[in-house]
């Protein structure tokens, strides 16, 4: 709680956190219910104060309640945006689309895009990345492949976790070829891909 409390000054100074210390306090309050709830009324407090409440700040939460699988407490804190005099954002969709895909409320992430797109949000990476793997999930190999092609016509680096995803389906579905390509793909963009090339390497050698 306290190092969330310190997050929202640091936000209130215009600075923005680095990757991995949100994804530790993230982490940290996806712990427990009570903490996210605690969070949640500190930010309840500033905006009874007429203070502003920083939406990075809010998408923090939804990103716990993600780590957690609370679909539910998730759209409550959504819900709650209009209140606090925000609109959401691509974090805000992608913290959503990550707790619909712990939850594996795929449909329910698949209205999030369409409201994303209805709301002319912009998707990022991450919003790439959760796109796919829902596709993944749902066995469409031929949609989860299309979103990494969007992905790279808008000119967005796929992220680690999205190559990965859809080499790991190449090999499931014994589709070596591909799984090379998308391999060739991956260290184009600058990834490390000794471990995943390995798998690779073992399914084009008849194993899996």
């Amino acid at each position: 709680m306290e190092a969330f409390s310190k997050l929202v000054e640091c936000y209130d100074q215009g600075h923005k956190l680095p990757t991995k210390a949100y994804e530790y306090i993230s982490e940290s309050l996806g712990k427990q219910a009570a903490a996210v709830d605690e969070s949640y009324f500190l930010l309840e407090s500033r905006k009874a104060e007429g203070r502003r409440v920083p939406l990075a700040a809010v998408n923090m939460i939804i990103e716990a309640c993600a780590l957690m699988g609370d679909l539910d407490r998730a759209f409550a804190t959504w819900a709650e945006l209009e209140q606090l005099d925000l609109k959401p954002d691509a974090g805000t969709f992608n913290a959503l689309l990550h707790t619909c895909i712990k939850t594996r409320e795929l449909a329910s992430g698949r209205r999030l895009l369409m409201r994303m797109a209805q709301d002319g949000i912009a998707p990022n990476a991450s919003t790439y990345m959760h796109q796919c793997t829902i596709h993944v999930m749902s066995r469409e190999p031929d949609a989860a492949l299309n979103v990494l092609q969007q992905c790279k016509d808008a000119d967005v680096v796929p992220p680690y976790r999205m190559y990965a995803s859809l080499i790991s389906m190449c090999i499931r579905t014994k589709k070596a070829e591909k799984a090379q390509e998308l391999l060739q793909a991956m260290e184009k963009d600058g990834y490390d891909i000794a471990r995943l090339g390995r798998r690779v390497a073992a399914l084009e050698n008849g194993g899996s």
